[in-house]
């Protein structure tokens, strides 16, 4: 059967058509290597590098879930061996040198998918000699479901994360004001966090002190140039430069360390505090002191309003001490006191104050004077309230708004509004001339009608809002007319007559700018677009911390994604949607089958493995692959897909037709086609294409005639808009019903693709075909099924023209992708310009010519007639 998958390889193809004699030169190497051999779980085979630079490749095929142990020893002195672990297209999945006994280099490796391997055995160090090669397999492992994350599971309520259960978020998308934790430990060295911010925007982002592990933080814009670094336990403090998304890296400081971290991302008054006193906190402050024999006690002091929600926590960083913390008022009373609510032995006090007052802070051991233990400590104040000290306390709350909950400018609160509880009210305190956002959200699936109100401190309104444009959301922009305290009602569309009900989020930013002029992430990040067969090339740089690329796939994808560094450093990949929602991580470079969880334009961010502590400087390639199994549509269902999608159905008599949607642009050069993937009954396949009114714009039956009864289009879109592909069966008059299952492949084309005919001819061993090679057809496939060990010749004649053919043989993997194994411009028997291959097939399946013509920018380009010969040796 012919396969038609060709269009989906783009980058072999634009190899093919771009060829140049730089591009010859660079597979010498490819030329001069014996074919794969295979093997299979349980043998040993022997084998020998005999030059430097060389390698043996060795094949086998394995099913998902096996767990196999490859290991090279040299059988002389001068063999050096590395085995390196690969997929059949040669992305590197693990690599070892002298792990295994006597020096020997092994693998162990759990496979991530049914296919063909490569275990490829090379000389470290330019060494040579010989070696024997042994693979074995355990029992295969199951593979384990990783269902989507609930609301319960996830770190930050909003936005809803999709992760896998038991992968922590490495991305997760945060609003100023929000308080977040993680973990970092083994090679996951760093997690990212995105949030929108306003141009002249003041922001603190502050480490948790209570954290045993305190994590490097560094500042991105969307570019990922990095603006600011804080080192461990430090603030890191900024004025945003414009209306950007941006990204907070908490990261290991050094290789090896680790553990569980906390920051928050706040919005700071530009005003400068006043000073302190030697023993003054405020809000937000962190201090180290040391309790000894001598110094039993250490105190502080800070001022509060009455509600503002305080954490006081005292932990232990050396020594033995058994922390142990007072809050004590002006008048001397003890109003909290906590021996073990922290971790371990520490300390930790959280409540309302009381009171507007003058605090102290007692920090000391259990026992106090008569106590035993002593050691270093860290403490810390932090309050959702605006730091703040005595000499500029604010007035008392107003007694209207005693007792009400209370928000800080630049923070983020939920709640819920219900039938019983119609209304919340949140108060701040506000300076005159303060420029505010205040917006009020329904949560994603709540049914609430948000409405908000802005009352002054005597409760009269200043101002309301409904419905945010088109949106049912509610957003007030607001400039404060007098100093004082304000609250926030967050309710409901007719209030107490009202029926809608649900969870809401409300935030309160400070203008600066607006983040209102930041375009959604996913154009923000102006990413780097990769279809499935591409490579792009990009580089690590130190300042420039990461890459982000972007690729389009249909829900229920499988979705391989691999980084292949130029000097072997070790990447992490971060998958998430267009709106930042986490997908999935690696942190080897390489995602095998992960399943797409909707239809959306996908982001992979690349980076370091290193993280923010790298110091590379390398170039690296991605590559993509995304296919897709589902079951058939319900009927009338049109099932949405994207370019690059690969689609599975069964066209029957139940089921005649299945319709497939997309969206598509003036311009766009679309291809689509349709294979049956049966053999012995094959689906005589129709492809239709209809745009938006349901007309017909293009129609295709059998790409060639009698012969190959699959479907082909390709076509330039007319429009921008949606448009429909109907794939069906042929229904002659004469001819008998077919059914079948068929493979459907959409993808869009780069205009220099155009002049290749991608029609795979069959040619068979003996068989002689003639084609003209022009600026209108210049690249030709052919396609023939071999066995194991066939020694064939291919043979390419210029029969007219000035004609310089190039010749290119790739094998069909097990899983419909193509592997280059060798190629030739001018046949190595010499006296011609006709290009010339031998070759020993490495495996039994399916194999494809292609032939284009040489083309350099320092000569015209070439045609004429051709002919191709096919045979095989005795």
């Amino acid at each position: 059967m012919l396969l038609k998958k060709l269009m989906m390889r783009k980058f072999q193809v634009f190899v093919l058509v771009l060829a140049t004699s730089l591009f010859l030169i660079g597979y010498k190497s490819v030329l001069a290597q014996s074919p794969p051999t295979p093997i299979t779980y349980g043998e040993t085979l022997a084998g020998s590098i005999d030059a430097a630079g060389a390698e043996a490749v060795f094949l086998f095929d394995a099913a998902s879930g096996d767990q196999i142990t490859a290991i090279v020893s040299a059988a002389d002195d001068t063999l050096d061996p590395v085995l390196d672990l690969t997929t059949f297209t040669r992305t590197l999945l693990a690599t070892d040198d002298n792990s295994g006994p006597a020096g020997s280099a092994q693998i162990t490796y759990v496979i991530p998918a049914d296919g063909t391997y490569n275990l490829v055995v090379r000389g470290a160090g330019g060494t040579t000699g010989t070696f024997t090669i042994s693979l074995e397999a355990g029992i295969s492992q199951p593979t384990i479901e990783q269902p989507a994350l609930d609301d319960s599971q996830t770190v930050n309520t909003e936005p809803t994360d999709s992760s896998p259960v038991g992968l922590e978020p490495r991305l997760q998308r945060i609003r100023i004001g929000s308080t977040v934790s993680g973990t970092l430990s083994g090679d996951a060295s760093f997690n990212l966090y995105a949030f929108e911010g306003a141009a002249d925007q003041e922001i603190a982002i502050t480490p948790d002190p209570r954290t045993t592990f305190q994590p490097l933080l560094v500042l991105y814009d969307s570019s990922f140039t990095e603006l600011a670094r804080a080192q461990p336990s430090n603030a890191l403090r900024i004025s945003l430069p414009a209306a950007d998304w941006y990204f907070v890296a908490a990261a290991i400081p050094e290789l090896g360390v680790g553990g569980t971290f906390g920051f928050s991302v706040l919005d700071q008054a530009p005003a400068a505090q006043p000073a302190l006193g030697e023993d003054e906190l405020i809000y937000g402050n962190t201090v180290r002191g040391t309790i000894t024999d001598a110094i039993p006690i250490v105190r502080y002091r800070f001022a509060g309003n009455i509600g503002d929600p305080i954490t006081i926590s005292m932990a232990t960083v050396s020594g033995d001490l058994d922390a142990y913390l007072l809050l004590v008022d002006a008048s001397g009373n003890i109003i909290a006191e906590d021996d073990n609510s922290g971790n371990n032995t520490d300390a930790q006090l959280s409540l309302e104050l009381p009171s507007t007052s003058d605090y102290f802070i007692i920090a000391t051991r259990r026992g106090q004077e008569t106590g035993l233990t002593s050691g270093e400590f860290v403490l810390a104040l932090t309050s959702s309230a605006p730091p703040r000290v005595g000499s500029v306390s604010r007035p008392p709350v107003p007694e209207e708004f005693v007792g009400l909950s209370t928000i800080d400018i630049g923070s983020t609160v939920t709640g819920r509004i219900s039938n019983a509880v119609y209304q919340e009210f949140y108060v701040f305190y506000g300076e005159a001339g303060d420029a505010l956002t205040i917006t009020l959200e329904a949560a994603e699936g709540s049914e609430l009608d948000p409405l908000l109100i802005l009352l002054d401190q005597n409760r009269i309104p200043v101002d309301e809002n409904d419905d945010d444009g088109d949106s049912q959301n509610s957003r007030l922009d607001v400039t404060l007319s007098q100093t004082g305290y304000y609250a926030i009602v967050a309710t409901r569309y007719e209030l107490a007559e009202g029926s809608t009900q649900g969870a809401y989020t409300l935030s309160l930013i400070r203008q600066g700018g607006s983040v209102e002029d930041v375009p959604p992430p996913f154009e923000q990040l102006n990413p780097i677009r990769v279809l499935a067969g591409d490579s792009p090339t990009e580089t690590f740089t130190p300042l420039d911390f990461a890459d982000v690329f972007t690729f389009s796939v249909a829900e229920g994808a499988l979705i391989d994604f691999a980084v292949t560094t130029e000097d072997g450093t070790i990447s992490t990949v971060i998958v998430t949607d267009s709106e930042l929602n986490f997908v999935t991580a690696s942190d080897n470079g390489v995602i095998l089958a992960v399943t797409a969880p909707r239809s959306d334009d996908y982001l992979a961010f690349v980076a370091p493995q290193a993280g923010p502590i790298a110091n590379v400087e390398t170039t690296y390639s991605v590559t993509l692959s995304a296919d897709i199994i589902r079951s058939n549509a319900e009927a009338g269902e049109r099932i949405p897909i994207t370019y690059g999608s690969t689609v599975r159905g069964t066209i029957d008599d139940e089921q005649p037709a299945i319709r497939y949607v997309f969206q598509g642009r003036a311009g766009d050069i679309v291809e689509i086609s349709m294979t049956a993937r049966s053999v012995a009954q094959p689906l005589d396949t129709l492809l239709i294409l209809q745009d938006e009114s349901g007309t017909t714009i293009a129609e295709n039956d059998d790409i060639n005639p009698g012969i190959v009864r699959d479907s082909f289009i390709s076509i330039e879109l007319p429009n921008d808009g949606e448009y429909t592909i109907v794939a069906t069966r042929y229904s002659g008059t004469t001819a008998p019903i077919t059914s079948g299952e068929f493979t459907l492949t959409l993808s869009v084309q780069d205009p220099i693709f155009s002049s290749v005919d991608r029609t795979a001819d069959p040619i068979r061993y003996g068989e002689t075909i003639r084609a003209n090679i022009n600026d209108d057809t210049k690249l030709y496939f052919f396609y023939f099924e071999g066995m194991q060990g066939d020694n064939i010749s291919i043979e390419v004649q210029t029969l007219s023209g000035n004609l310089d053919a190039v010749m290119y043989l790739y094998a069909i993997t097990s899983t419909g992708d193509f592997l280059l194994l060798t190629s030739n411009d001018d046949s190595p028997r010499g006296g011609t310009f006709d290009p010339y291959i031998e070759y020993t097939l490495p495996r039994t399946g399916g194999y494809v010519i292609a032939v284009t013509r040489f083309e350099s920018p320092d000569s015209e380009p070439t045609e004429g007639e051709f002919s191709i010969l096919l045979l095989k040796q005795s």
